[in-house]
């Protein structure tokens, strides 16, 4: 009953177009200060303000019961991720990312880029778990903390932390480094 289903050949030449729902405001004003995961630092703050394409009045509606949201986002401050997308648009939409990654934790080693949290990626996006501190349905806005990303960061999602489905029902396993 859970055979694999091959995949259509035509996905590797899919595109995917897609728009902001809204923009942070931030603590964090260009790259080279934001911290690398907002967790390092809870007391940071931003304001997600949504788009009124989106109809934040109605379609934040809920969210209030959660004390956690993820946020999926663009690093659009990324210098690789913009020379990869002028790269895609004139070699016949071929995108060169590194495939491993000098690690921090590592003293200069390097580890795949999929193991890593680097923002240099084949599609430059990222996610993270921010707290809720208040949610302004009428104004379209989210106060958030243990946010890590910069002023003008374009928000692509917002998806409620739920722990039940968000957390391993058994330990994870992570590399000591």
């Amino acid at each position: 009953k859970n055979r694999m289903v091959e995949r259509n050949s035509e996905a590797d030449s899919l595109e995917f177009g897609m728009k902001p729902i809204g923009y942070v405001e931030s603590c964090w004003p260009d790259r080279r200060s934001t911290p690398r995961q907002g967790s390092l630092v809870p007391s940071s703050v931003g304001r997600l303000k949504m788009s009124r394409l989106v109809h934040p009045s109605s379609s934040l509606d809920g969210l209030q019961h959660f004390s956690h949201v993820w946020l999926v986002w663009v690093f659009h401050e990324n210098t690789k991720a913009r020379k990869s997308t002028k790269t895609r648009e004139s070699k016949n939409k071929q995108m060169k990312v590194p495939s491993k990654i000098r690690v921090p934790r590592l003293q200069g080693g390097k580890a795949g880029l999929f193991s890593t949290r680097t923002p240099h990626r084949p599609n430059p996006i990222g996610l993270t778990l921010c707290e809720i501190v208040k949610l302004d349905k009428k104004n379209g806005s989210l106060l958030l903390s243990g946010i890590d990303l910069l002023s003008g960061t374009p928000i692509l999602d917002i998806k409620p932390y739920v722990p039940y489905s968000d957390s391993p029902s058994n330990e994870a396993r992570v590399p000591s480094w």
